[in-house]
């Protein structure tokens, strides 16, 4: 039994045909939880984002079409929407598996402000400390130029993730759970052909104490989007029905036998 959850900047989903298509890929994923970027949506046209074949969703969206986040929750985990900003950088909502509380937070994270951004978001986050935190989304940084990084140029700290960032991630005790799974690994998911740079700014942060617990973390390949989404794979314990079997040693034993005839 796993829970699986998904996180794609999908570039925009204001043409019909274009969220028809993402909804549609979605689907056929069966997943649990979903995490999209940059909807492009704006508020009074928020109502084309519900699917509830995707799941309950919880929206952040600005009042022109630039950035939204949305997260898709199955009813089954008992979602909550905790907190959002109104300029559809983040959301957050609650669920529940199996007795334990989780706080899942979706970013779509500045180009510019990134320090102050990360800062602010810390602050929020610091509320929040009895919960098992997964943080997912378009960070628009990169945690190591070295690894995550890739160009024809010489390899520059430009784009790297700001101080704030770490700190957050130091505080609160996150890990990069693709990063983690993939210790050596150098995949991108975004390629940026003015640059013609590719980097891993699509990322998903767990509670270290997760990191056990999640079976698989992938990057998956490009669809229609100019992102790759980030897919993770978590296993909870089974909770299936208890089968009763009586202790065959019974029958074996004289005495029972004896009180059981008499019966």
């Amino acid at each position: 039994m796993a829970l699986q959850l998904l996180s794609w900047n999908c570039n925009g989903l204001n043409s019909p045909r274009k969220r028809k298509s993402v909804f549609h890929l979605l689907k056929k994923e069966q997943l649990d939880l979903i995490c999209l970027q940059e909807t492009h949506v704006i508020r009074l046209h928020r109502k084309v984002l519900i699917n509830k074949r995707l799941g309950q969703e919880f929206i952040s969206s600005d009042k022109v079409k630039k950035r939204g986040v949305v997260i898709y929750a199955k009813e089954r985990l008992s979602p909550k929407f905790i907190f959002k900003d109104d300029q559809g950088r983040f959301v957050a909502i609650e669920i529940q598996i199996q007795g334990e509380k989780f706080l899942i937070v979706g970013v779509y994270a500045p180009n510019e402000g990134k320090s102050e951004f990360f800062k602010k978001l810390h602050e929020t986050l610091m509320d929040y400390l009895d919960y098992n935190l997964i943080l997912m989304g378009d960070m628009n940084g990169v945690v190591s130029t070295n690894m995550d990084k890739a160009q024809r140029q010489v390899v520059t700290k430009d784009g790297r993730l700001p101080k704030t960032f770490f700190e957050m991630t130091d505080n609160l005790d996150l890990v990069d759970i693709w990063r983690t799974k993939n210790p050596l690994g150098r995949e991108g998911t975004f390629f940026s052909e003015a640059k013609m740079t590719w980097t891993r700014i699509d990322q998903i942060w767990v509670t270290r104490g997760m990191a056990p617990k999640i079976k698989k973390a992938e990057i998956c390949p490009k669809t229609c989007s100019d992102h790759n989404a980030v897919r993770m794979e978590m296993k909870l314990i089974s909770t299936g029905s208890f089968r009763w079997r009586m202790n065959d040693t019974l029958f074996r034993d004289e005495d029972v036998i004896k009180k059981a005839q008499k019966l």
